[in-house]
């Protein structure tokens, strides 16, 4: 590798088979905060301008440099590829590391795709990303139009699993009920907490449910690769990210031994995580929330009640609440047999407080008694 006379580029001087070589080619840009981000972009010695463009998203805490290798032979094999280093995070773009956010990684994204569009009119272009970049790349992939594909190599998409394996916590719960938690390691790096998890909580990028909705989003070719072992990400949420991009959900009946796939459509959801969906949503007393369930080898369109509000008393206390009722068809935690009422506390975090069910000898009535929340 050697620099050209005269210029800022870098020629990788080893040829391809074919011939080529890789120029690399130093760029800066704004974000749409105004703060400045550095990127390289590495291309062909072949210039092709309508060549496919793909962009590198560094994971948590990695640079542009983390990414040259695979940079470069992308690039000998003639896409033209942008890597960057996030603002507000480590590397030569602008801001400390202390401030980084998740969303802030997703505007920095978002400008990088605007300069690819802009330099490279009419190009495809993808994104390739691994650890948190993933979760990020996740997001940008699903709402952004210009996205031709997208790769996720180890991706983190249990931002708040992600964080209890690793510390034992994972600081949601607290900031929920307010605790103030400062200036903390996430991750190997000395990070505003409040202001990190804050803004995972705010631009729903917090947990795999958040993750399940943005890949019930994707409609474009979507790679994901997981690392058997890792101590970081499970299997099972990757798997889980893979099945709702595909439209595919696996039904096992391990009493049967049966097993069927079925192709379900966007925002559907099985029994219990339609349960954590629901309290995501904005609740308007004498309104409905629709929410898709597959349960049963079918496919169910609940429709939720927000009846009315309600202060109630509890062992633990007082609570502000929103009294929600499904309507019941599935088989499953909505099942068809009886009416069902939910007390959830009236603000973010929509604590289930009280549930009660008509039975044939009455009501059953559960209410919470404890718990971390």
């Amino acid at each position: 590798m050697s620099t050209s006379p005269n210029t800022d580029e870098t020629v990788l001087l080893s040829p391809h088979p074919c011939g080529d070589s890789v120029t690399s080619t130093p760029i800066s840009l704004s974000n749409r905060a105004g703060k400045m981000i550095a990127a390289i972009l590495d291309r062909p010695s072949s210039e092709n301008i309508n060549a496919a463009v793909i962009v590198l998203v560094p994971g948590y805490g990695k640079t542009k440099s983390s990414h040259l290798r695979l940079a470069y032979y992308l690039a000998l094999n003639g896409y033209w590829v942008i890597r960057y280093d996030h603002s507000n995070h480590v590397g030569e773009s602008e801001g400390p590391m202390l401030f980084t956010t998740l969303s802030q990684m997703d505007e920095d994204l978002s400008s990088i795709i605007d300069y690819a569009e802009k330099h490279h009119p009419g190009s495809s272009i993808g994104v390739v990303a691994e650890s948190l970049g993933a979760r990020v790349a996740l997001k940008r992939s699903s709402l952004d139009k210009r996205v031709s594909f997208f790769v996720s190599m180890i991706g983190v998409f249990d931002v708040q699993e992600t964080l209890r394996a690793i510390y034992d916590e994972d600081g949601f719960v607290e900031r929920l009920n307010g605790i103030e938690l400062g200036i903390r390691d996430i991750m190997g790096f000395q990070v505003d907490s409040d202001r990190f998890i804050d803004d995972a909580y705010r631009s729903a990028f917090y947990s795999l449910d958040t993750s399940l909705q943005d890949a019930a989003k994707l409609t474009i070719p979507t790679f994901l690769f997981v690392a058997e072992k890792d101590p970081w990400v499970t299997q099972a949420s990757v798997q889980a990210i893979f099945d709702h991009a595909n439209r595919r959900v696996a039904f096992i009946d391990h009493i049967r031994n049966e097993k069927k796939d079925y192709k379900i459509g966007e925002n559907t959801f099985d029994p219990l995580s339609s349960f954590y969906f629901i309290r995501t949503k904005k609740y308007e007393v004498g309104k409905s929330i629709y929410v898709d369930i597959f349960d049963s080898k079918k496919l169910w369109n609940v429709e939720v009640r927000v009846l009315r509000k309600e202060r109630i008393k509890t062992k633990l206390g007082q609570f502000d609440t929103v009294v929600i009722k499904p309507l019941m068809k599935s088989e499953g935690i909505f099942n068809r047999k009886g009416d069902m009422y939910i007390w959830l506390t009236d603000d973010l975090r929509r604590i289930p407080v009280k549930m009660q069910t008509k039975a044939a000898v009455g009501y059953i009535t559960a209410t919470l008694t404890g718990g971390s929340y």
